[in-house]
């Protein structure tokens, strides 16, 4: 009987003494028949698995997935280059998560950094000042008078002296206009070349402010054009802050039947005909009475403001080879006052003479 001997893996049959030639013989060829059927089961599955030097994948491969954080030579699975650059675009939104629309958001601009230094370089900065010159809308004479070095600079371009009563507010509506800003709003301030005094003239409140501000007298009297006098003759256009009016009569006949006249004041509602209480040849509440004669005749009326909107007035009227009369009377209007107007009574007033008002 054999003896048996065997590798210790396989089992492949070896050859042992005392065993004849023709046993083992026979044992080896039984175990190299073995080994060639381990060895093509062997080479059928090795002929699966890829090479170790540059392999070739087919199918769907995997891998573990490394932390984004990873940097080494680990394999890089598709989850690990999704984290990447979902890191990379930080949640950007849809139409600007792809380098293409990047490039298409900077209008492919390779330079765009230095192209934005350029725009911006021609832009000016919110706080900034501008030069009288950079109002493209100021007139000349406008532009002229703000640049004046002083108020008396100022009064000269006017053609104003200093105290004297006349003052008219054509020029400077003239002279300064309504202005408006064409891009943006500036505050006085920002004119960088105007004086000290040329600012306090812009931000005056009003006219009279502006008079008292060049050396005129706030307090003194502004004039409206001489008028012949004509029945329901109106003026408007009395700025706010008017204290006192005075009517001035030359050569002036009055109505033309002798009936009495009288002065009526309004706000921007219109002319108020009624509320009145007035005497002077007469009582009236429905004007400012004035006694009046057939001949010419001289005379002023004075109209006051007592206090809010209520106003006084009283008068001095006379006709040579007539008489003289007087009175006054009170009045409160629903507004500031703006406007006043010359009525008769009766008749119909005669156009001849002159009749003049100013305020302060």
């Amino acid at each position: 009987m054999p003896i048996e001997n065997s590798t210790a893996n396989r089992g492949y049959l070896l050859p042992a003494s005392p065993n004849s030639l023709k046993v083992d013989v026979a044992r080896l060829i039984a175990a190299m028949v073995a080994i060639d059927v381990d060895m093509q089961t062997a080479l059928v599955v090795a002929g699966v698995y890829a090479q170790l030097a540059s392999p070739a994948f087919t199918g769907t491969p995997t891998a573990p997935t490394a932390d984004s954080a990873t940097n080494s030579n680990q394999i890089a699975t598709t989850a690990f280059v999704q984290a990447k650059i979902a890191e990379l675009i930080n949640s950007a939104p849809g139409l600007l998560d792809t380098m293409s629309e990047l490039s298409a958001a900077i209008n492919n601009d390779p330079d765009f950094y230095n192209t934005i230094l350029t725009a911006l370089a021609g832009k000016a900065a919110l706080e900034h000042t501008h030069a009288l010159a950079d109002l493209t809308d100021a007139t000349a004479n406008a532009k002229a008078l703000m640049a004046a070095a002083n108020y008396a600079a100022m009064r000269a371009l006017l053609d104003l002296e200093a105290g004297v009563d006349f003052y008219s507010t054509t020029a400077v509506d003239t002279l300064l206009g309504n202005k408006s800003d064409t891009g943006h709003t500036h505050n006085v301030s920002a004119l960088a070349d105007a004086s000290a005094d040329a600012k306090s003239l812009l931000q005056a409140a009003d006219y009279a402010t502006m008079v008292g501000l060049l050396g005129a007298g706030g307090d003194e009297w502004t004039y409206m054009p001489v008028e012949t006098p004509a029945n329901g003759l109106t003026w408007t256009g009395i700025p706010s802050g008017v204290r006192e009016i005075e009517l001035l009569f030359s050569e002036f006949k009055g109505s033309t039947v002798g009936g009495n006249i009288g002065i009526r004041i309004g706000d921007s509602g219109g002319i108020e005909a009624t509320g009145y209480n007035s005497t002077g040849g007469g009582d009236s509440t429905t004007c400012f009475l004035m006694r009046n004669y057939t001949t010419i005749g001289y005379g002023t009326m004075r109209i006051a403001n007592i206090t809010g909107n209520h106003w006084m007035s009283y008068h001095l009227t006379a006709w040579p080879a007539s008489a003289a009369a007087y009175g006054s009377g009170g009045k409160t209007l629903s507004g500031e006052l703006t406007q006043v107007q010359l009525v008769a009574i009766s008749g119909a007033i005669t156009a001849t003479g002159y009749v003049l008002l100013r305020y302060r």
